[in-house]
């Protein structure tokens, strides 16, 4: 969690550089954004890891997972006019709220806005908490 949340430090920084109209508000709502998709990803990885044989395989399910949540995301592509069935995709991926959502606070522009996209990631954060924490309590060592 510690290096998303460092790297998304660094596209900041190199967004004041490029000069993207950030406020200190903005700013802040980005990181809280942040912080929360974070939380939601660690714990879906640790879910994943939890039922793994070997730490070899985890690498090849993680990626099979995070590059689809990237790609219905919305960061790449407007999410609008898309196929009924690859927009119930985008629905259920959590980083397509994340992206709305900082839509919302860097351009001021997004399809629900910034805190009903907060909420959802904070609910799909506790389901996957949760859902961890079960996980590693039947996870043998």
């Amino acid at each position: 969690m510690t290096d998303a949340l460092l790297q998304a430090m660094i596209l900041l920084i190199a967004g004041i550089i490029i000069r993207i109209p950030f406020t200190p508000l903005s700013v802040l709502f980005t990181i809280i954004m942040l912080f929360f998709l974070a939380i939601g990803l660690v714990s879906m990885g640790l879910i994943m890891g939890s039922f793994m044989e070997s730490p070899e395989s985890y690498g090849i399910i993680s990626s099979a997972v995070v590059y689809p949540l990237f790609l219905l995301s919305g960061a790449l592509y407007p999410l609008k006019d898309l196929p009924v069935w690859l927009n119930i995709l985008t629905r259920i991926d959590p980083a397509s709220y994340a992206v709305d959502g900082l839509r919302s606070t860097i351009l001021g522009n997004s399809a629900m806005g910034y805190f009903p996209n907060l909420m959802i990631i904070i609910g799909f954060d506790l389901v996957l908490v949760l859902t961890g924490t079960w996980a590693f309590n039947r996870m043998k060592l």
